[in-house]
Order: C-alpha cells, then sequence, then structure tokens
C-alpha cells in the first residue's frame, strides 16, 4: 500500500500514548520490553492492523530497552539472626536478613526490594516469623533501580528448630578410653538436639565417604570439618546437654570419649 495518497497511520504504544506519523519517534524512560501496533488505512473500506510484538518468524519479539546495570547486591543474616534457631528460646522465632553492596553504574543509590514469600518486608531489611519447625528456609530478593534493571540476590538459610520437641535426640555416653567407634551413618542436614552428653572429655566423629568429607556444627556455629574417611575428628566445641546440632555429609560413629 505504500504510496497511496490516502494512507492514514495510527499507533498505540504500551503506555497509551498515539501517534498518526508514518514513522513515528518514541522515547522510553524506563528499562523493560515493550511493543507497539499501529492501525493502517489505504483510503479502502478496510484497514489492516499490525503488531509490531509479532514480527516474522526468526526476528525479535519486542524491543527490549536496557537501563543502567546493577551489581554487587548481597544479603546476609542481620540483629544476630544465626543459622538455627529455636523455638523453645524465643516463640515465635524471628529471623532477619539484611541487602547491601548494590551499586549502579551511574552512581545512583535508588533501589526497590522485592522479597519473596514468607519475608515481610519492601526494604533492604527482611523479617520471617516462624511459629512451628521450619527446615531450611532460603529466602530471596530482588533488588531494582531507577531506570527499572533489577538482580536477585539469595539470602543465607536458616533452620528452625524445637528443642522442647525436637525431632532427633541425640545421647552420647562415655565409653572410656578404649572405644571402638560407631559405624551407623547419621542422617545429614537435620537437628539433632542433645540430651546427654555424660562425662565426655570429647565427643568424637567420622567421615565415611571415601570421597568427600563431613562436617558438624553446634547451635549454627562454625562447623568442625573432616576430610575423606577420616576417623577421630573432634568436634572442636564440646555440646552441652539442649544443644542442637546439624550434620553434613556422611557421619558415623558420633560418639562421647573419655580421652
Amino acid at each position: 500500500m505504500s504510496g497511496s495518497k490516502d494512507e492514514t497511520y495510527k499507533w498505540t504504544f504500551p503506555d497509551g500514548s498515539t501517534s498518526t506519523d508514518a514513522k513515528p519517534s518514541k522515547t522510553y524512560a524506563q528499562a523493560g520490553e515493550y511493543s507497539a501496533k499501529v492501525l493502517v488505512n489505504a483510503g479502502m473500506e478496510s484497514e489492516n492492523e499490525i503488531d509490531c510484538s509479532a514480527p516474522p518468524t526468526g526476528a525479535a519479539a519486542i524491543l527490549k530497552v536496557n537501563g543502567t546495570k546493577i551489581s554487587g547486591c548481597e544479603c546476609a543474616f542481620s540483629n544476630n539472626t544465626v543459622a538455627t534457631l529455636d523455638l523453645a528460646d524465643d516463640n515465635p522465632a524471628i529471623a532477619n536478613w539484611a541487602v547491601s553492596g548494590c551499586t549502579n553504574g551511574d552512581g545512583s543509590t535508588e533501589f526497590t526490594y522485592k522479597w519473596g514469600d514468607g519475608v515481610d518486608s519492601e526494604t533492604a531489611e527482611g523479617v520471617a516469623v516462624f511459629t512451628e519447625r521450619t527446615k531450611k528456609f532460603t529466602p530471596s530478593v530482588t533488588i531494582t533501580n531507577a531506570d527499572g534493571m533489577s538482580m536477585k540476590a539469595t539470602c543465607p538459610t536458616v533452620d528452625v528448630t524445637d528443642s522442647d520437641n525436637p525431632e532427633y535426640v541425640m545421647e552420647l555416653t562415655n565409653t572410656g578410653n578404649n572405644s571402638t567407634p560407631g559405624s551407623q551413618a547419621l542422617v545429614p542436614d537435620v537437628p539433632y538436639v542433645v540430651e546427654d552428653v555424660g562425662s565426655c572429655s570429647n565427643v568424637r566423629f567420622n567421615c565415611t565417604s571415601q570421597s568427600s568429607g563431613c562436617s558438624i556444627s553446634v547451635n549454627g556455629g562454625t562447623p568442625t570439618s573432616g576430610g575423606p574417611n577420616s576417623w577421630n575428628n573432634i568436634l572442636s566445641t564440646k555440646p552441652s546437654k539442649g544443644d542442637v546440632l546439624v550434620l553434613t555429609g556422611e557421619v558415623g560413629g558420633l560418639w562421647c570419649s573419655g580421652w
């Protein structure tokens, strides 16, 4: 229809603006994906509407506008939150996270925050409230700048236990200086509540995998690690009654020793 004297155009853009130019220009102030439609009339009774978001096969489907890149965002525990929370100590249990380190290429510092399900916040500070045992809650947050560009940050995982109603109970008995390490593998990544430690001098453990090590943390602290197929690893923090142990990897033969 090109060249018709009676040819007219009516463009419609996503923000509701229009144009009657044959070759209109459009300015976008936000990053995002955009399309447009144009209604063409060439002096006939019928009109032909062209959807610019559905071009021929193989072409880009829509116009993508990039803004100032955002980077560096990290999410960490805040307000003394640790990896393992005990409902018996604080009911409900409350976990806090904070986002920091975000930068924009243009030096601006304006951001918005959208947290995932389970976290109540619209700021850089996120909070989750737990009233029952929860295993491995790992929140995430999407940070967006003024140009509409965004990045996603994954926050540290929190386990919520209940030592008043433990899922697993561990009793460590002093077996003397000549104890024989046990071989029964323990369940990884679940909290064990210590019921008794007897008169232990040390608590020791084995890593039974031939190819990878294992570790044990006490109350969410720094784990004690052992190498592949290692024996007589001494737990750096001796647990007490009520403490929570979390095992990673194949741990076998956790026992109390008198030496």
